[in-house]
């Protein structure tokens, strides 16, 4: 466990001595895949002179005390507050969270997610609460959600992903969110709900939703048309969407994902890119979707981003156009596109910022080989031995230093390939380590 101050990473050890806390301000507090505690309740006195304490992270954190204690004390301070998959090994003081829900005045942001103890009090959260997960949380009722959801017109951000409850009251008490941007949906199976309404969200910028089973055409065409600030769209496993040309009206859209489809096709990638330019794109296990929709798409965009799995109508075309018209990608993804062969990848070597692309994934495909990373490792290897410019006498010596670190061969300017389920053999590691570092 580790605390945040003005000056620096404390242990938590060392908060517990009086004479250090007296003069700490101590503002974020975290702790990660432990067992925290030997006794079974805090000392609040421990935290007494704590009094900026702002932001306490206790997930995925398997905890052997009360904090009650320590909650009442920073209830009237705390702005930030995660129990992201926390669990007690007395299920007493688990049960205790539940009456904690309703003690804080301030609080902003609470991440609820896979909560084991019940969450009904949420709905007495303060209403300077501007963002909630609730994913996979436990023991909650749905007249609960529409009561907190009326509540807090303040929310930003709304995730439930897996969504413990949903009906059509709820999905109305959402909609009806003024100030909401992000909004992350799962795993919805009640078909009757209608879930145009979301086409009031006028002010989404991030929509996320993922096997939704209420979510068809005819729905998903008013959301799309109405939300015109949507940068961000993740639809994932929607298996009732079989038309997905509305994507052309986000004219805003920077970052796509579309997964488990054999609706997307080319034509849908081809309208959507004359409207917009992407900068993240994701496209899974859509085999209707092609080189021709991708190429259209690479054309119209500079990406950073470009993760294209499990499509086998892809070929070594889309990567001849992603090396013509990409010059700031930083990630590629072909994996199980298996179109895709040893040619194709190694005419990433020509790409013109190739020292950009940060990590490449390769995986699956057996008609990739040694050649290709070869082909990469001696791009990389030309580039870095080509002379540098000449600098002038007026050039500052922590300019002429940070030249030398940009050419230098150091681990962070590596690119990570992942190559396992391949043709690449370890006979080529030791040749390449230098400037790729392959993981089998």
């Amino acid at each position: 466990m580790e605390a945040s101050s003005s000056g620096g990473t404390v242990d938590l050890l060392s908060i517990y001595d009086s004479h250090y806390t007296r003069d700490l301000v101590l503002t974020h507090l975290q702790s990660g895949s432990i067992f925290w505690g030997s006794t079974s309740i805090i000392d609040t006195s421990y935290f007494s002179n704590c009094t900026q304490l702002r932001q306490l992270d206790l997930g995925a954190v398997i905890l052997n005390a009360d904090i009650s204690n320590l909650l009442y004390a920073v209830s009237t301070q705390l702005r930030i507050l995660s129990l992201e998959e926390t669990s007690w090994v007395n299920n007493d003081n688990a049960d205790k969270m539940a009456d904690m829900l309703c003690i804080f005045t301030q609080l902003e942001s609470i991440n609820l997610r896979s909560a084991m103890f019940s969450i009904e009090n949420i709905v007495h959260l303060p209403v300077t609460l501007r963002q909630i997960d609730i994913s996979h949380a436990h023991h909650f009722s749905e007249t609960a959600m529409v009561s907190f959801l009326r509540r807090h017109p303040r929310l930003e951000s709304f995730s439930a992903s897996p969504c413990p409850v949903m009906n059509q009251d709820i999905m109305d008490a959402l909609s009806d969110l003024p100030n909401l941007t992000n909004l992350t949906l799962g795993f919805i199976d009640d078909r009757t709900i209608d879930m145009s309404c979301l086409s009031r969200l006028t002010g989404i910028r991030s929509l996320t939703l993922q096997s939704v089973s209420s979510l068809n055409e005819s729905s998903l065409l008013p959301i799309l048309s109405s939300l015109t600030s949507l940068s961000t769209l993740s639809l994932r496993r929607c298996d009732r969407v079989f038309d997905y040309s509305s994507l052309s009206f986000c004219t805003l859209l920077s970052s796509l994902t579309i997964t488990d489809t054999m609706q997307l096709c080319d034509t849908d990638l081809i309208l959507l890119s004359a409207r917009c330019s992407l900068r993240h794109l994701h496209i899974s296990n859509c085999i209707n979707a092609t080189s021709q929709g991708l190429c259209y798409a690479l054309s119209h965009s500079q990406l950073q981003e470009f993760l294209i799995t499990h499509c086998p109508s892809i070929t070594d075309e889309v990567m001849y156009t992603l090396v013509t018209t990409q010059e700031t990608i930083r990630e590629i993804s072909i994996e199980r596109c298996i179109g895709i062969t040893s040619k194709g990848v190694g005419a990433l070597a020509w790409l013109r910022n190739i020292r950009a692309l940060r990590k490449l994934d390769i995986c699956k495909n057996r008609q990739i080989d040694d050649s290709a990373v070869e082909s990469l490792h001696n791009a990389l290897l030309t580039l870095a031995r080509r002379p540098q410019p000449f600098l002038s006498a007026s050039d500052t010596d922590c300019h002429r230093s940070r030249k030398r670190r940009e050419r230098s061969p150091a681990k962070e300017q590596t690119l990570t390939l992942l190559v396992a389920q391949t043709s690449v053999t370890q006979c080529v590691e030791s040749k390449v380590r230098d400037y790729i570092h392959l993981i089998y």
